[in-house]
């Protein structure tokens, strides 16, 4: 007996596949060869049959079936019996297939990554985001919303190592960026007890705000690049709208502060 096996098919965005392929099995002194076509969904799946042909066929006839059981790795099998050596032929094989949905766009990986005092951002459309952060030989993952994660619960000085991943959809995630590395400021600009998320970040007017925790009598002080105040808010409650307008493109910092200590600081791109 002989095998002729397809390559792997992916038949997983169709509605429905069609196999049709030429056959023909010559009489040789009364007899002909035996051949058997089967289907398979995945190389650990048994083999099923979809079609025996054990009678003389002198001339070429085409053969067609529906493909059942779709899928991504599809294959298929011609098994040849041989009973007198006078051959099988077999010629025109093809696999056409309808319908299905357009595949989505692939997620883009975000860009820009950047680290300042603690606070990750980076450039990216998607809605949600998957951190990872490696430090003293230890990786968390966390998904955040926005373009901006803060870095927290590390000592002054321990060497961390950041990747973003942007998640497009719940089956559809970017590759990862490459590793972004920093050392930890454990005091100075900041103590690290708010955690604060700002999204659209890079943005054109308004940016959402959303606090780890409330924090009675803070503010949010809106600086440029310089750290020369430009603007102050009252911050009430946990989630807030911040009116960025009428500022010019450019790099600005939010700093969130309690009774003139600083529990954050976030960088916003302004377009």
């Amino acid at each position: 007996q002989s095998d002729l096996i397809s390559p792997i098919f992916d038949l997983s965005n169709l509605d429905s596949a069609t196999l049709t392929f030429d056959y023909r099995l010559p009489e040789y002194d009364g007899f002909c060869e035996e051949m058997y076509v089967y289907y398979r969904t995945s190389a650990s799946e048994e083999w099923t049959e979809l079609g025996a042909y054990v009678t003389i066929t002198e001339e070429y006839v085409t053969e067609t079936y529906q493909l059942p059981n779709l899928s991504a790795t599809y294959q298929i099998r011609f098994l040849g019996i041989a009973n007198d050596n006078n051959g099988i032929f077999l010629d025109n094989f093809n696999i056409t297939g309808e319908g299905g949905s357009t595949p989505e766009d692939p997620c883009a990986t975000p860009t820009n990554v950047t680290v300042e005092h603690n606070v990750v951002t980076w450039t990216s459309d998607a809605a949600s985001f998957n951190v990872s952060i490696t430090a003293n030989g230890e990786t968390t993952t966390e998904t955040v919303t926005g373009n901006s994660y803060t870095v927290t619960g590390f000592a002054d000085g321990d060497n961390i190592s950041v990747m973003v991943q942007a998640v497009c959809a719940e089956d559809n995630l970017s590759d990862w960026t490459a590793a972004t590395e920093f050392v930890f400021e454990g005091t100075g600009i900041n103590n690290y007890t708010l955690t604060a998320n700002v999204f659209p970040n890079p943005t054109t007017g308004n940016v959402n705000v959303v606090l780890s925790n409330e924090v009675a009598n803070a503010s949010v002080q809106v600086c440029d690049i310089y750290g020369r105040l430009l603007a102050i808010e009252k911050v009430e409650g946990t989630q807030f709208e911040l009116n960025l307008s009428g500022l010019v493109p450019g790099v600005y910092m939010l700093r969130f502060v309690e009774a003139d200590v600083i529990l954050n600081t976030i960088k916003v791109v302004k377009e």
